[in-house]
């Protein structure tokens, strides 16, 4: 199923979900590459806009990738939350994920209802500000408890032996945070 948009008065076509999906992405060499990125700044806004106005039906009636793991993802799909955002479009479920209302119908009804392919179509149109905020009404964490070693990779300003001893317990097993960052509640 062809998909279109025009910007500033030039139409572009994407020929499926699949090439809409790649040219909608942030500039990226790698798709540059492969070939797979927008041209222009101008056909990856009107990719952005063509995928604003997929339905979230399509992309279960249009798998991306026909292998195993996608028909297990499928599978896993609560049934009573795919009928809830079936018949909405990619920027109205944008508009859902912003709702204050949004945790809650995720918790009740949304949970378990989104393929990988919606949630990252619904990235994709999000700016920074917008992914910041959802993940903070979601109470999305990084992890859910404090590790009790931080991995000899990590920069040495950020383990504990770099606070001043002064300042920490040595009972904490918590890692102070970096330098011009609030603590999390995450984990606590």
């Amino acid at each position: 199923m062809p998909y279109s948009s025009t910007v500033h008065g030039e139409r572009f076509s994407f020929a499926d979900l699949a090439e809409l999906l790649a040219k909608a992405n942030e500039r990226k060499s790698g798709d540059e590459l492969a070939g797979l990125a927008a041209g222009s700044e101008r056909e990856r806004v009107a990719a952005k806009l063509a995928l604003a106005d997929v339905r979230i039906s399509d992309f279960h009636d249009q798998p991306l990738v026909d292998d195993e793991v996608t028909a297990e993802t499928r599978a896993a799909i609560a049934p009573a939350g795919r009928e809830a955002i079936a018949s909405l479009t990619v920027g109205q479920l944008r508009e859902l994920v912003l709702a204050p209302q949004f945790p809650g119908l995720w918790e009740t009804t949304l949970s378990g209802a989104f393929l990988p392919e919606v949630a990252a179509a619904v990235a994709k149109i999000m700016s920074d500000l917008d992914l910041v905020l959802a993940a903070r009404s979601a109470g999305a964490c990084s992890r859910t408890t404090p590790p009790t070693t931080w991995p000899a990779s990590w920069p040495r300003s950020w383990t504990a032996s770099a606070t001043p001893a002064a300042t920490r317990s040595s009972a904490s097993t918590r890692p102070p945070t970096r330098p011009g960052r609030r603590p999390s509640s995450c984990g606590a």
